[in-house]
């Protein structure tokens, strides 16, 4: 619902979103510049292997996660590159005033933006004033160009969203995971992971492999598929992470998700905002079927505290249809039970068999694992997994309800949209 809110405010525009040298980019780079910056060709594409030895501490929700993005950006000798949804107000301009202190001190920043700067009026008009502020600071800014998110159909998508929340640093460092930059999000119960590591410079090629495509646009990277390897061992007390991702000429989360699910031998745990797409909850049945124990915690999807305007209206419509067709196969449903302090789900998480954690932006739908920007990480071993296993545990018992089955209308109105919205 929140990225459907944000998507409908871009659909009343056409054609190509703004590139730096149109008329309203957000970034003002010539194209002799664009061209110097990677000599006339794209950089290297990541692996997404499996890459092992890196460190990893996972963060819960604002007070612990935007200090941790403080710390790492204060880290920086060299670089930091961002790739975010949403960012505005009071925390993300407290973030722009770092930004802008490194690279008065030689930090070379780069900065990628959803088109739509959060949709919402009060979310654009606080995007639109941080990344003026960005670029009057020597940031260098550029809007994701949609239209060459996976084109395996060559579609013009026009919902499509750069979903995106990370920060690398220094191309070995960096933190991902669900939060926006927003004081609207500071409610929200969510998750971000830090790995120092080969998998920060992974996600590293990624922001300049993209940003070398959003500032070409005229280029049509062709879509390939990526190779799955075996998973190496990692040294005691280290994690072997693997980046999975939808974007520019990549597309292996749908298949990195079902592989784990397949994978599983005991337990699955989900805890996600928004759940529906069909072949993933086809293999949790069939999970399930085979004896592995799966527990789904989902929103409850009222965003009036998010946006007002919809207070009266139906709630409990996004995750209707999954939730429908888990429970009539005999897994266990709830929803979290929001309060004032954490007003909605944000997670997007799943824990198998107590020792791998895939966690990042993207949420169980059709729409964000084929069509929108979006980055997870998938880490096996090292301490994190069960960390996470226990924040879930600690959810379930306590801030969690067993779910209903939806009526009818609201199964429908939610297929609708995890497929079409």
């Amino acid at each position: 619902m929140i990225e459907a809110v944000a998507a409908a405010g871009k659909a009343a525009s056409s054609g190509r979103m703004l590139h730096p040298n149109t008329e309203n980019s957000t970034s003002d780079a010539s194209p002799a510049m664009a061209h110097d910056r990677f000599v006339f060709s794209p950089p290297p594409q990541p692996s997404y292997d499996y890459l092992p030895n890196n460190q990893v501490n996972i963060y819960f929700d604002a007070p612990a996660i935007y200090p941790a993005m403080d710390q790492l950006i204060a880290t920086a000798q060299h670089s930091i590159k961002m790739d975010f949804f949403i960012l505005g107000g009071s925390q993300a301009m407290q973030l722009a005033e770092t930004l802008a202190r490194k690279v008065a001190a030689g930090v070379k920043v780069q900065v990628i933006v959803d088109p739509s700067l959060g949709a919402l009026p009060t979310l654009h008009k606080q995007g639109k004033e941080l990344v003026a502020y960005l670029k009057a600071h020597g940031i260098e800014v550029l809007t994701a160009d949609l239209t060459d998110l996976p084109p395996l159909l060559h579609k013009k998508e026009p919902f499509a969203i750069d979903h995106n929340k990370m920060i690398i640093v220094d191309d070995s460092r960096a933190l991902i995971g669900g939060m926006n930059l927003a004081n609207e999000f500071t409610t929200f119960h969510d998750v971000m992971v830090r790995v120092d590591g080969p998998a920060a410079g992974d996600l590293s090629r990624q922001l300049d492999y993209d940003w070398y495509f959003d500032a070409h646009p005229a280029e049509q990277p062709h879509l390939e598929a990526l190779a799955v390897k075996g998973i190496p061992a990692s040294q005691p007390g280290l994690a072997t992470v693997r980046v999975n991702s939808t974007g520019i000429n990549r597309q292996n989360q749908e298949a990195a998700i079902l592989e784990n699910i397949q994978r599983a031998t005991q337990s699955i745990d989900v805890a996600m905002l928004e759940l529906g797409d069909d072949a993933l909850i086809d293999a949790l049945i069939v999970a399930r079927n085979r004896g592995v124990k799966i527990r789904v915690l989902v929103d409850p999807g009222d965003f009036d505290k998010l946006v007002p305007v919809i207070h009266k209206a139906p709630h409990g419509v996004v995750n209707a249809h999954g939730i429908q067709r888990l429970l009539q196969a005999g897994i266990d449903v709830h929803t979290f039970h929001t309060t004032d302090q954490q007003t909605i789900l944000h997670e997007k998480a799943a824990i198998i068999d107590g020792n791998t954690l895939m966690v990042g932006s993207t949420n169980w739908t059709t729409k964000a694992l084929r069509y929108n920007s979006e980055t997870s990480v998938e880490i096996h071993g090292s301490a994190v997994p069960a960390q996470a296993a226990a924040q879930f545990d600690r959810d379930w018992q306590t801030q969690s309800d067993p779910a209903q089955l939806p009526a009818l209308w609201k199964r429908a109105a939610s297929w609708v949209y995890n497929n079409y919205l």
